[in-house]
């Protein structure tokens, strides 16, 4: 039993339902993503250096295809708070520039003006100064918002309170949980150091505008170029509905692991009883302190 019904935990609230989706085998739910990462973040970050983002990250990025999520889960006041912090930065960065060149820019425009001032009626002399226009260009962005990629990375970095600056590349992994359609989880797990992306999908499916993201979001923070193996061949499940503990085993196996995932790394029947796991964990994060060697024993417990 819990001791606290609607007790929050980790971003989540955890109650009745959100144990009895575990429980039942349904589908699970944005809040189960975030909850379990944010539960591994917490006790084991020290053993891995992840570039881990939230699981709305991709409706926001890619909603043609993932904006099926609720969108109850995104803050959207720090959101907005992000966005008007870079506006900020924009400005001010742009008004050194411009301060700067007005000095440059005022010393010849004085000498003109005693040149003309000496030269009199001698010759007129006309003057124009350009002194800013900006052109606004509307950018069709098609399957990606990439306007929005500096506002959901820093976002990502501050939640998750990262400390070595802004590009990917800083991490020895990064980790991307995604919803399709509503209907089903995939995570794509980035392996710097070993130069392999895993798409890591249950069903063994593939899309291609998923793998162009993940390289678009890569290339826009990366300062170095990278070349990549693709890996598909993924533990598979055979049930209909474990598709999200496969997606946050993948993460639990980095972090715990740090091996690059195979096809054979668990099975069906080893997830399930994951599932049934990530029960006692929910409750046992909830009610008591943890440590790093309680939680991999209640994960991996038979």
């Amino acid at each position: 039993m819990l001791k606290q019904i609607g007790n929050r935990k980790n971003g989540v609230t955890i109650d009745q339902n959100f144990i009895k989706i575990l429980e039942n085998q349904e589908f699970l739910t944005s809040s189960h993503l975030i909850f379990f990462q944010n539960v591994f973040n917490k006790y084991f970050s020290n053993r891995r250096n992840i570039f881990l983002v939230d699981c709305y990250f991709f409706a926001e990025f890619m909603p043609k295809l993932t904006n099926q999520l609720s969108n109850d889960l995104i803050d959207f006041e720090k959101i907005n708070k992000i966005k008007q912090q870079i506006v900020d930065k924009k400005t001010c960065q742009s008004n050194i520039i411009s301060n700067s060149a007005n000095l440059e820019r005022n010393q010849p425009i004085q000498q003109a003006k005693e040149e003309v001032y000496k030269a009199k009626t001698k010759q007129k002399k006309f003057m124009f100064e350009i002194i800013s226009i900006n052109e606004i260009k509307q950018v069709d962005e098609g399957i990606f918002k990439i306007s929005q990629l500096e506002t959901l990375l820093f976002q990502q970095t501050l939640n998750n309170d990262y400390q070595k600056g802004s590009s990917i590349a800083n991490y020895d992994y990064a980790y991307f949980p995604i919803n399709l359609g509503n209907s089903h989880w995939i995570s794509v797990l980035v392996y710097f150091k070993e130069g392999k992306i895993i798409y890591q999908d249950s069903l063994n499916g593939y899309k291609s505008d998923i793998m162009a993201g993940i390289e678009r979001i890569i290339k826009y923070k990366c300062t170095k170029n990278f070349k990549w193996e693709i890996q598909k061949n993924t533990p598979r499940q055979t049930g209909v509905s474990d598709c999200g503990v496969f997606a946050l085993y993948a993460l639990f196996f980095l972090y715990t692991r740090g091996e690059v995932i195979q096809s054979d790394s668990y099975s069906e029947t080893f997830i399930i009883r994951v599932r049934q796991n990530f029960v006692a964990l929910a409750k046992a994060e909830l009610n008591n302190n943890l440590n790093a060697d309680q939680v991999i024993d209640l994960v991996n417990s038979f």
